[in-house]
């Protein structure tokens, strides 16, 4: 599930800002949804004007015996008080958090839309406005940008005034009616 939202995660934070050294790699080959292609935020810079980036790859691939994940990165006490606050267990990935206001826990869509497709395949897709790749992660993007619009003084207006994230704050109800 971190796999898919992590496509709408890079399309949202792209509209307020740069990665430099953004990874591509595969989900794990024994989840429910496996070998997603995917990115990692490890060892990637963000830069906004309007947003702080703070990931956590907290596992990677399974240890050689196959009882769990290798852990990548530790969580800050203020990340891990989030997780414990907002997550309904500890192992519920992903979390976001957006300015300690809006949480997504969880996958917005179903993985299975990007199942057997290279990451290519997928960044091409997403091209095409009929496509449920598309509708999935554009709409997941939209709710995601709707919820740091709301966190950010909904700057900028170009990205926070367009239609999808105005239906997406709408239909999420994060800013109420005037």
């Amino acid at each position: 599930y971190a796999a898919a939202q992590r496509w709408p995660l890079v399309l949202a934070l792209s509209r307020f800002g740069t990665f430099k050294q953004l990874g591509v790699v595969q989900s794990s080959t024994t989840t429910a949804f496996a070998n997603i292609s995917t990115f990692t935020f490890r060892d990637a810079y963000y830069t906004s004007k309007y947003v702080i980036l703070e990931p956590v790859e907290r596992y990677g691939t399974l240890n050689p015996t196959g009882a769990r994940y290798l852990s990548l990165q530790a969580p800050s006490d203020r990340q891990r008080r989030a997780v414990a606050d907002y997550a309904s267990s500890t192992t519920t990935f992903p979390l976001l958090d957006v300015g300690n206001r809006w949480v997504l826990n969880g996958a917005s869509f179903s993985p299975s839309v990007l199942m057997g497709l290279s990451q290519d395949q997928i960044a091409g897709d997403l091209s095409s406005t009929a496509s449920p790749l598309t509708q999935a992660v554009v709409s997941a993007a939209n709710e995601i940008t709707a919820s740091i619009c709301a966190v950010d003084g909904q700057k900028p207006g170009t990205v926070c005034l367009s239609r999808g994230v105005l239906s997406a704050d709408a239909a999420l109800k994060i800013t109420p009616p005037a």
